[in-house]
């Protein structure tokens, strides 16, 4: 259809207003505009301090006062400047739902035992584990989300957030990266720290004992929990790789770790290539890994009760490393986030000609139309986590660094629901934005998310190979 240029046309503004999707893009665009505006003011802020700096420097030099007026205008050139950035921030802040600071007691007592709810409807509460970064004490943390949910009735009300528990007084017991896992038959958080590691009791979320450190020292290693153990690999993208001990297995009942089969795929990457996310199913650990140079990926297996390590045939219809963090496992299916895409994977084991499995990953359907709600500062090194709050729904999290003294979350529920055509679709239940105060850290990672009622669905292995695959339906694109 080509370009009538003779024909009428509605300004850009009323253009971009037709529809939800335009106004939030164009209400988006303007808090870009303000942001790059109070950018420029810091700038500005930096520049005449610069100046002040100098001159000051200059007078003790010369041995006088200098030029006071100068300053003086330059000193009030700096406060209506920052009075000017302050308001252009503050006039941001009305999006945001600042957390509740700290919650008295778990669980949740007379402030939410107040709350209206509908019938059907529950409170539930997932917990958010964090490392802190520019902080030598006070290293990690949980904060708790809790929201109303259920009933078959949406809910615009916003969750709320709070710091439940600090940790880790000192440099022995500091976590960094994918560190924690959680074992949800026990009721504990294990937390692999780089002199040993504690545990945290998930009822009454407080520290409550210790376990050994691994047997060898892995510089960034990824903890899983599987079965009511916990594996540790060596990431690939550590600078000397290890040949040996590089997988071990943690038995609570024994204390101790165990030896496994090594990582065979070291030689195979790059150093830039790491653990983007994993799947526990039918045991097996599914690896998801991702180069940052040459922007590649690729599947690895390891199966539990054979100690043994096998690539995945991935179809091609995967473009990118499916998992990030730990995907979700409901029936048959694994559930992973991608940016805005919910997408399905289905997995097969089957039997090879030499008697040896075949692993297959491929993707059944990919569910477009997540709004998720976009913080006032675009995020750098962003960390996100998927939880599963039964049947078809789903609660998200996403946080990163940002250019403020403040981090945020971004909380979003959804479910997937049939419409019409009897295609599933995404339906946004609530997406909401919280401000977390750092006190005097740079900014916190998310390690992992977990929901103490409610353990990740970790299907078993049948005598027979398995396969975990289903019938394709029709699905919104």
């Amino acid at each position: 259809m080509g370009d009538d240029r003779n024909t009428s046309k509605p300004s850009a503004a009323a253009a971009l207003l037709t529809s939800g999707q335009d106004v939030q893009d164009y209400a988006w665009m303007l808090v870009d505009s303000r942001q790059s505006e109070a950018r420029s003011n810091i700038r500005l802020i930096k520049k005449y301090l610069r100046e002040l700096y100098d001159k000051t420097e200059m007078d003790k030099s010369q041995g006088e006062l200098g030029n006071i007026s100068k300053m003086e205008k330059s000193l009030a050139q700096l406060v209506d400047l920052t009075e000017s950035m302050l308001e252009q921030i503050r006039s941001l802040q009305p999006t945001v739902h600042k957390a509740v600071n700290p919650y008295p007691s778990l669980p949740m007592d007379s402030e939410h035992a107040s709350m209206t709810l509908n019938k059907g409807e529950a409170i539930r509460s997932v917990y958010l584990f964090v490392s802190y970064y520019g902080i030598q004490e006070r290293t990690n943390a949980i904060y708790g989300v809790k929201f109303k949910h259920g009933g078959g009735v949406v809910t615009h009300e916003p969750p709320v957030v709070g710091l439940v528990a600090r940790f880790c007084e000192g440099e022995d017991d500091k976590a960094v990266g994918m560190q924690a896992a959680q074992i949800f038959n026990r009721s504990k958080l294990y937390v692999l720290a780089h002199k040993g590691g504690y545990i945290i009791d998930t009822k009454t979320m407080s520290r409550c004992s210790s376990f050994p450190p691994t047997i060898a020292y892995k510089s960034t290693p990824i903890v899983v929990s599987a079965y009511d153990k916990l594996y540790c690999l060596a990431s690939p993208s550590s600078f000397s790789p290890l040949t040996q001990l590089s997988f071990e297995r943690y038995d609570p009942d024994k204390n101790i770790w165990e030896e496994m089969s090594s990582y065979p795929f070291y030689n195979d990457y790059d150093t830039c290539m790491s653990i983007t996310g994993y799947a526990v199913c039918y045991g097996v650990i599914l690896f998801s890994l991702y180069s940052w140079r040459k922007k590649n990926f690729d599947v690895v297996a390891f199966h539990m009760k054979r100690n043994q390590w096998k690539s995945v045939e991935v179809d091609t219809s995967v473009y990118h490393a499916p998992f990030q963090g730990r995907a979700v496992v409901v029936g048959k299916t694994i559930y992973s986030l991608h940016g805005k895409e919910f997408i399905a994977f289905s997995f097969r084991m089957d039997k090879g000609d030499d008697g040896s499995i075949v692993y297959s990953l491929s993707q059944l359907f990919i569910l477009q139309g997540l709004q998720i709600v976009r913080p006032p500062l675009p995020f750098e090194m962003q960390s996100e986590y998927l939880v599963h709050l039964g049947n078809q729904d789903f609660f998200h999290v996403k946080t990163g660094r940002c250019d403020d003294t403040a981090q945020y979350l971004c909380i979003t529920t959804f479910q997937i629901v049939v419409g019409d055509g009897e295609r599933d679709m995404i339906k946004t239940i609530n997406s909401t934005i919280h401000f977390v105060d750092l006190e005097c850290a740079e900014w916190f990672n998310l390690v992992l998310c977990f929901m103490p009622e409610c353990g990740d669905y970790e299907p078993i292995e049948d005598e027979s190979v398995t396969s975990m695959n289903q019938p394709k339906r029709n699905h919104s694109g």
